[in-house]
């Protein structure tokens, strides 16, 4: 979690920023040996919901809710491990 956060720590956690976040979470998760496939999809769904629930988000975001930006990043990251 430290590496994602000193690599994320100048960029507004946001609908905008989605795919930024999650390529520096997918690429951390990619490096940690020891574990493959769905325990990899696992921590990085934990990984992105630290994200979420550490940030402070902005007026759009906030009308999404927690909920649903939590959400939007899982759906990706599920469509990044169906593809790999």
């Amino acid at each position: 979690m430290q590496e994602l956060e000193k690599k994320i720590q100048h960029i507004k956690v946001g609908a905008k920023t989605l795919m930024i976040i999650l390529e520096y979470v997918l690429d951390i998760v990619e490096h940690v040996e020891g574990i493959k496939g769905n325990k990899k999809k696992t921590l990085a769904i934990l990984l992105i919901t630290k994200v979420v629930e550490n940030a402070t988000l902005d007026e759009d975001d906030k009308n999404l809710s927690e909920d649903k930006l939590k959400e939007r990043y899982k759906k990706m990251i599920y469509k990044f491990f169906q593809k790999n």
